[in-house]
């Protein structure tokens, strides 16, 4: 793809032969809208994405090296490394409202992220890993010990807040969902989980799941 001047281009169009009905008199599928294409020569990837039911605005997150640049007069990110994440919020139109960039430290680990919108439509990402990992300009820092990271975005892309839980050995996030003031992350770990006030057992042998229940109230 070609690089920022591809962002905000619809490609959008009909979808040749797939008009009409189907074989056999089965109804045809949906309808090309519209379609979006972004990056440049080096390597983006999305890892999730969630689409309001209320707004119709679908927020997307991945990692990606390079320029990303989603058009729509939002900041272009740029990573010189390969691992930092991007967060970006378009509208029903596919045109973006915002993007934000989370600066991961090269020479620790970090996963793809896993998001969800609450019902206030404000973002929530999680990510594990070590090293150091930066949600905003002076939020973050160095992480020595594996650890889940947590950080809410507000409507507009502003950073609300970031925490940090920290296991013994390993631990993954899966999924996450947040309603009500409430936030439930589940997944695995190994070697004991410290979510403030209530740390899992030290197992040291195998993975073992989990599910959390946090409460902003």
């Amino acid at each position: 793809m070609g690089g920022g001047g591809s962002a905000g281009t619809s490609a959008g169009q009909d979808g040749g032969g797939s008009a009409g009905a189907g074989a056999g008199g089965v109804d045809s599928g949906p309808e090309p809208d519209h379609a979006r294409l972004f990056g440049d020569a080096e390597d983006q990837s999305v890892h999730a994405m969630v689409m309001s039911r209320a707004t119709d605005e679908i927020t997307l997150a991945g990692r990606f090296r390079g320029t990303h640049d989603f058009g729509s007069g939002t900041t272009p990110l740029a990573a010189d490394i390969e691992g930092d994440v991007f967060v970006s919020r378009f509208d029903a139109q596919g045109l973006a409202l915002w993007s934000k960039r989370i600066v991961a430290n090269p020479l620790g680990w970090w996963s793809p992220p896993i998001l969800e919108v609450d019902d206030e439509q404000r973002t929530l990402v999680a990510l594990n890993g070590t090293g150091s990992v930066w949600f905003d300009q002076g939020v973050g820092g160095a992480i020595d010990e594996s650890s889940i990271c947590l950080a809410r975005y507000a409507k507009d892309g502003s950073l609300d807040w970031f925490e940090r839980y920290p296991g013994a050995l390993d631990q993954v996030v899966a999924d996450i969902a947040g309603s009500g003031g409430r936030i439930v992350l589940s997944g695995q770990f190994q070697g004991g989980l410290d979510f403030g006030g209530t740390t899992t057992p030290a197992w040291v042998k195998g993975y073992h799941p989990f599910v959390a229940t946090l409460d902003e109230t």
